[in-house]
């Protein structure tokens, strides 16, 4: 299901199987009022946040290994339990962001490496659009 979405979608269809960009996708998703998908891939925050994960982590970093970290399902399953609460969604992100900065650290074998990792995520962290992101939930 998650899949197909994305492969319509062509603002995401680039980075569809990366779960630094479905976990944000995902979580746009559930917090979606209206119910509209269109709502999601043009909302502004999303983008803005998706282009600066791109830049600052993607494209510097070899986060193909995050794909067998998680996948679409299980992040959609454990969103779906905190849909209901707006502060839980967040922390959920939050979470989960941890989880693949953890990961991604992890799998590189220099501690420089391993640090410049943990720096381009808490850029991620501290930038306005990780911030307005969160609060749009």
């Amino acid at each position: 299901m998650f899949k197909d979405y994305i492969s319509e979608k062509k603002e995401f269809s680039p980075l569809e199987d990366n779960p630094l960009v479905y976990v944000l996708i995902i979580a746009k998703l559930m917090s979606n009022k209206k119910g509209s998908d269109a709502d999601v891939t043009e909302d502004e925050n999303l983008q803005k946040l998706i282009s600066l994960v791109d830049k600052n982590i993607i494209k510097k970093f070899n986060t193909i290994i995050l794909k067998n970290v998680m996948s679409p399902s299980s992040v959609f399953d454990y969103m779906r339990l905190r849909k209901n609460s707006k502060t839980k969604l967040k922390e959920a992100v939050m979470d989960y962001y941890k989880i693949l900065n953890t990961e991604l650290a992890h799998k590189e074998k220099t501690f420089s490496k391993s640090n410049d990792i943990r720096l381009a995520f808490e850029s991620i962290y501290g930038s306005d659009e990780y911030k307005k992101f969160l609060n749009s939930l």
